[in-house]
């Protein structure tokens, strides 16, 4: 599919948007670090953005479970997880 240039310039914008939204939510979730933007852009690519919004919200719920313990490297491997085991079961379901 081609795309033209008007809606390339829209698919920035909403990618921008969406981003910026799940750091906001990280920072509410998760206060002392912060997940890198192109973290979150990969995961964009393998997932949708309600299934990222989930990996985060689990992973903030691990993070108070720790006592706030948690490796900024944990916890994007950790929600990496969440989301790739959401993916699956989501998978098994429509099958």
């Amino acid at each position: 599919m081609m795309l033209t240039a008007e809606q390339l310039t829209q698919e920035m914008a909403k990618r921008t948007g969406d981003v910026n939204a799940l750091t906001a939510l990280w920072r509410s979730v998760i206060d002392t670090h912060c997940v890198s933007e192109q973290q979150l852009s990969v995961w964009l690519d393998l997932h949708p953005f309600h299934r990222v919004v989930f990996g985060i919200r689990e992973t903030g719920r691990k993070f108070l479970r720790m006592n706030r313990q948690m490796t900024p490297d944990h916890a994007v491997k950790f929600a990496s997880a969440v989301m790739n085991t959401r993916k699956t079961k989501e998978q098994g379901k429509a099958a």
